[in-house]
């Protein structure tokens, strides 16, 4: 018989020989589409086997992640506090007056409502912003990354004292998930209504971000829209839960001083920060 090239090599066309037959040429035409369309979806999800649902790693991936963290930590070492209170005159140091915690509460006790509300305001920016540039840098992820950066570079800056990072983490959430701000809103303001905590600020605080990582993690596994936020991640609950376990352990380290100003100065429960 007369030999044919086929995929496979130079086979035979004869039936009855031992070992599987070659495929036919027309066969083997009419599947180089599939085959073309199969390759074109795994280079563009990455993966290398349709069956095996192996994904290629993104080699460039990690250190785009590790850009957006240095950027959102650099944002949150922006001494927000200290240029407010440099704009509001004086020789006034948040670290060293009142709570001595350069925070909006603070700023307002030492410097007045509306040095306060600057205060709040920039530090709101400060995570937004991160998310932001994040975005730029590495996506969804990179958001999630350089926001959660900034609200530790906020709590713990180099070379001088931080702040909470309540607000920082407020930005936080309006870079990566914003529809789900009226809610934060919500269950931090209605807790810290409540009559039963001694400290209703923490008491809010700490409900928020319990919500939070529980909200954020539904969102992450049904897939819920994200308009604003982009796509949600398991970094959007991750960053969630580290910004929330920073920010208690800087409400943990101030509580002594917080409630000794409380006690001197006679604030109300707590509420000066």
């Amino acid at each position: 018989p007369e030999p044919v090239r086929t995929p496979y090599g130079i086979r035979t066309r004869v039936t009855g020989v031992k070992g599987r037959r070659p495929r036919p040429l027309d066969e083997w035409a009419r599947n180089q589409p599939k085959l073309a369309a199969s390759a074109s979806a795994n280079r563009t999800t990455g993966s290398v086997g349709v069956r095996s649902g192996y994904r290629r790693p993104d080699m460039t991936r990690s250190p785009r992640l590790l850009i957006a963290g240095f950027v959102g930590y650099v944002f949150g070492n922006l001494p927000s506090a200290g240029i407010v209170a440099r704009l509001a005159g004086g020789a006034h140091d948040l670290t060293t007056e009142g709570t001595g915690n350069p925070g909006a509460m603070n700023a307002a006790t030492v410097l007045g409502a509306k040095w306060g509300a600057a205060v709040s305001v920039a530090d709101i920016a400060k995570g937004a912003a991160a998310a932001a540039a994040g975005r730029r840098v590495a996506g969804s992820d990179g958001a999630n990354v350089a926001a959660t950066a900034a609200v530790i570079g906020h709590c713990h800056p180099i070379g001088r004292r931080g702040g909470k990072g309540v607000a920082t983490s407020v930005g936080q959430v309006i870079g990566t998930v914003p529809a789900y701000l009226p809610l934060d809103a919500a269950v931090a303001f209605g807790t810290a209504k409540l009559p039963w905590f001694r400290s209703r600020t923490r008491a809010g605080t700490h409900a928020g971000s319990v919500v939070w990582v529980v909200v954020t993690t539904l969102w992450w596994r049904r897939r819920w829209p994200n308009p604003g936020g982009g796509e949600p991640t398991w970094l959007l609950p991750v960053g969630a839960a580290v910004s929330s376990a920073v920010i208690a352990g800087r409400f943990r380290a101030e509580a002594a001083r917080v409630a000794a100003f409380t006690e001197t100065d006679g604030s109300v429960d707590g509420v000066a920060g």
